[in-house]
């Protein structure tokens, strides 16, 4: 199981430009398992929400994580990605 080192709050919440009705968003790093790793099948991304219907908009009961393997991360620094330098 991929478990984060580290996660974090983003998005409106972070910025201070949140309502009541925002949802809450996450971003985090995680290292891969060795035995995925080793099979080549490690996750470069996870992305996980509450929200399982697409039609509508978020409300303030979902919850967003996106984590990125640790590779991945240090690939989007380098890149000079706002979502790895926020």
């Amino acid at each position: 199981m991929n478990q984060p080192l580290v996660k974090m709050m983003f998005g409106s919440h972070v910025y201070g430009t949140s309502l009541p009705t925002s949802d809450k968003d996450f971003k985090g790093v995680f290292i891969p398992d060795a035995q995925e790793l080793v099979m080549q099948r490690a996750a470069k991304h996870i992305r996980n929400s509450t929200k399982k219907d697409d039609s509508k908009r978020n409300t303030a009961d979902d919850v967003d994580d996106e984590l990125f393997s640790f590779q991945t991360y240090m690939e989007l620094i380098r890149q000079g990605q706002t979502v790895a330098l926020d």
